[in-house]
This record gives C-alpha cells, sequence and structure tokens, in this order.
C-alpha cells in the first residue's frame, strides 16, 4: 500500500505530510525518490538525505527536480552518475559537461537528446563520446561535413537508421 502511495503523483504533497509519514513511505524504486509531485527544493532533499534513493528510477533519474549546478555539485558523490548522464532535465550546457567532466557516463550522455549539440561540444570531447550511441542521436546538427570527418568512427549500421541525416544521393553513394 505505502509503495503505491509513494508514488501517486495526486496526493497533495507537502514536507509536512512527507514528515508525518517519513517512517511508512517506499523511498526507493519508482518511488518517493522519483515522485514528480512532490515539492522538490534543496532543502527537502537535504531534510530526507539519508532516506532518499539516489539511483536508478530515483532521484538521479527524476526530472522534476529544481536541477542546477549547484544542485548537482553538492550531491556529487551520491547521484548515480550513468543514470544522472541521461536526465533529459538537466541545465545541460558545455559548463555543466566540463564541470563533470570525469564523472559523466559517456555512453549515456551520447544517447542524450537534450544537450545543445554544437561541433564546439563535439569536438571539444571527440575522444570521450560513444560513436556507437552518437550514431542513433537524432538531435545532432548532422551535416556532411560532420559525418565526413568522423566517418571512421560512426557506426554505420546504427546511422543508416537516423532519419535525421541530410540524406542526398551522392551521401548514399559515398556510404
Amino acid at each position: 500500500c505505502w509503495e503505491y502511495l509513494s508514488s501517486n503523483e495526486s496526493i497533495p504533497w507537502t514536507i509536512e505530510l512527507i514528515e508525518k509519514f517519513k517512517n511508512k513511505w517506499f523511498w526507493g524504486v519508482l518511488g518517493l525518490s522519483y515522485n514528480s509531485s512532490l515539492p522538490w527544493t534543496m532543502e527537502l532533499i537535504d531534510i530526507y538525505i539519508d532516506k532518499w534513493y539516489w539511483s536508478y528510477l530515483g532521484l538521479s533519474s527524476n526530472e522534476s527536480l529544481p536541477w542546477t549546478m549547484e544542485l548537482i555539485e553538492k550531491y556529487k558523490d551520491k547521484w548515480n552518475w550513468l543514470r544522472l548522464s541521461y536526465n533529459k532535465s538537466l541545465p545541460w550546457n558545455l559548463d555543466l559537461i566540463e564541470k563533470f567532466e570525469d564523472e559523466w557516463d559517456w555512453e549515456q550522455l551520447s544517447l542524450n537528446e537534450s544537450l545543445s549539440w554544437t561541433s564546439e561540444l563535439i569536438e571539444k570531447y571527440n575522444h570521450k563520446w560513444d560513436w556507437e550511441q552518437l550514431s542513433y542521436n537524432e538531435s545532432l546538427s548532422w551535416t556532411i561535413e560532420l559525418i565526413e570527418k568522423h566517418e571512421d568512427e560512426l557506426n554505420w549500421y546504427y546511422l543508416s537508421s537516423n532519419e535525421l541525416l541530410p540524406w542526398t544521393n551522392e551521401l548514399l553513394g559515398k556510404y
């Protein structure tokens, strides 16, 4: 019962309600930690820091948190970086990627369609991208130049299903 209540987004969630039943809530996978209807603040996270489930289908996957660089930095040692790397609600920009460069799961980051995919970003981390996963990503600004520059790194099997490539007779003939 409490597992389902914990994930119920129709409950009028307040800090007082969470506190009243703090020992009954289910904080784990798909529970309170993943509930997008909670009144998410850094204060709420701090109050129950040892109760939250930080991993898969928990806080690291929750797209409703008040994501900021400060929030990510504050709990740097608690996040599941694989899940965080695929979270579409982070304030994605070059500064964020740079600051936590050694923490990101680059395979998941390569699949994340919410990044600002610029040529600067692609080139800066050329050696870190998972080019197979990147070949799936339909959010990149695919150009003939980008394809030619990285033709040996791209996965052509996956790339061939990417509908956002600039498909032309020339491109089809070349590859």
